[in-house]
């Protein structure tokens, strides 16, 4: 694939395998890394990222615009008027042999010369100095040792665009310079003495500054992606580099724009989470509950119905698209206290052991209460309450309080009933008596249910296992006639 750019410089055809990996607003080392000496992005910062980590001042301060791919604070705008960006003087920014690559988008033309690259003072220090155009609408390189003109590379350019982008590259070797526009050669010169280093002056971008003539040519310009190399590029590598920076191709993962937000919700309901991003579309959706990813939860909106406990947690989601992937910050789902399984109450025996229950919901952590009749019962702080050798006293209506930091729910007081014995009869005078081994009964009868007085005590029974057969043999019930006899079980003394 080809991509053709018409420039007021010429047609550059630009060929689709020379574009690797870029971003306006992240950018990746770009190419000829091992040359770079300083390395501007504009990234949301004016700073250098390359290996000499140099310092830039943004002298009488500047604007964060959008650059060439409409991407936000990612060019940085000067307003001609009394602001540059400088770097403070450091002689490996003047490598003897060197290439300067630039960005610039010029906002309106002066009547004077103006510049957007300047080395050196141009009187006592050699100096190099880019000017963007002057009165006559010209480009010009200038390369001076002292007050001696090395290279003065001039074309006549009257046709600029104002409010476009260009890259300006200018390359110089011991004895030779060029320069390039949007990746084509404008101008070049040979046969140039050595580069004399400038030796105190900061280079700047965007102004003339300390000019010996009392001039500050500033300039009314949009800057972006800076780059000094320590040698000269050739003609096909200044190409490469503007193919390289003219297209965008993204490596910034996708950008979380509105984050999902945390969630309280009663069991059973309905709970919805959603994200909004930024990034090259198609961008695609990945949800998790815990750090797990959710089966068929691939959109920006993520509905779970029917709330139970095991959709509580922290959900995320991770939006990925050809450059990358970002993750959310979490959204917490949380549940106030629900009695899933309330106690219901219970039905025992005496002496036996009676465990109550309840099974409870909700983010935690949780706390338990039970109570007795509406007393607190002392220790009683867990969703089981173990009655151990139940007696007739412990009978009652009990409740249970979950709490949590979202509130708390109450169970409906339920009975607990104590019976003496589990008693069974069968056709034959006697009873089955169910209870706790090592527990006494005291086994009564009666002919005369009317008379609540006519109960006689027949048999006392200490149970050696759980389950006893006991018979009446004082009743002959072969006898016909016998009065018939009712029997009861009560709890021994």
């Amino acid at each position: 694939m080809k991509t053709t750019k018409s420039s007021l410089f010429g047609t550059l055809t630009i060929t689709a395998a020379l574009l690797i990996g870029w971003s306006a607003n992240a950018q990746p080392t770009p190419p000829f890394s091992s040359s770079l000496v300083l390395n501007i992005p504009f990234d949301g910062s004016v700073v250098d990222t390359g290996p000499n980590d140099f310092t830039v001042n943004t002298n009488g301060g500047g604007t964060w615009v959008t650059n060439r791919f409409l991407q936000t604070n990612s060019a940085w705008s000067l307003n001609g008027v009394n602001q540059n960006i400088e770097i403070p003087y450091d002689a490996r920014l003047y490598p003897e042999q060197m290439t300067l690559s630039l960005w610039v988008n010029v906002q309106s033309i002066s009547s004077i010369q103006m510049m957007i690259w300047r080395a050196g003072n141009g009187s006592s220090d050699g100096w190099r100095g880019f000017d963007l155009f002057n009165s006559s609408g010209s480009y010009w390189y200038q390369d001076y040792t002292g007050s001696s003109g090395n290279a003065n590379l001039s074309f006549a350019q009257t046709n600029i665009a104002l409010g476009t982008w260009y890259q300006i590259v200018v390359t110089r070797t011991t004895n030779s310079a060029a320069v390039y526009v949007d990746g084509v050669q404008l101008a070049s010169q040979t046969g140039l003495t050595p580069y004399t280093k400038p030796q105190t002056t900061p280079m700047s971008i965007g102004a003339n500054n300390a000019d010996p003539s009392g001039f500050n040519w500033f300039t009314p310009a949009v800057f972006d992606t800076v780059h000094i190399y320590n040698r000269a590029l050739s003609t096909n590598e200044v190409a490469e580099l503007y193919a390289y920076e003219s297209v965008p191709q993204t490596t910034n993962p996708p950008s979380i724009t509105g984050q999902p937000q945390s969630l309280v919700v009663n069991a059973h309901d309905m709970a919805s989470f959603s994200v909004t991003a930024s990034g090259s579309s198609p961008l695609y959706y990945q949800w998790t509950l815990n750090e797990t990813n959710i089966l068929d939860a691939t959109d920006s909106t993520l509905t779970v119905t029917n709330v139970t406990q095991e959709d509580l947690g922290a959900y995320a989601v991770v939006v990925t698209d050809a450059s990358g992937s970002t993750t959310s910050s979490n959204a917490m789902l949380s549940m106030y206290p629900f009695l899933a399984v309330p106690f219901g109450g219970e039905v025992t025996d005496w002496g036996q052991n009676a465990i109550l229950s309840v099974q409870a919901w909700g983010t935690g952590p949780l706390s338990y209460q039970w109570y007795d009749d509406g007393d607190a019962v002392l220790n009683a702080t867990n969703e089981t309450l173990d009655l151990s050798s139940i007696q007739f006293t412990n009978a009652g209506l009990y409740s249970v309080v979950v709490s949590s930091p979202l509130g708390s729910v109450t169970n409906t007081p339920e009975q607990v009933v104590v019976n003496t014995a589990g008693v069974s009869l069968g056709m034959y005078a006697g009873v089955t008596i169910t209870g706790t081994v090592g527990s006494t009964y005291v086994i009564q009868a009666t002919s005369n249910l009317s008379d609540i007085n006519s109960w006689v005590s027949v048999a006392t029974l200490t149970l050696e296992q759980p389950v006893e057969l006991w018979v009446d043999i004082s009743a002959n019930v072969s006898v016909p006639g016998t009065t018939q006899r009712f029997y009861r079980v009560l709890p021994g003394q």
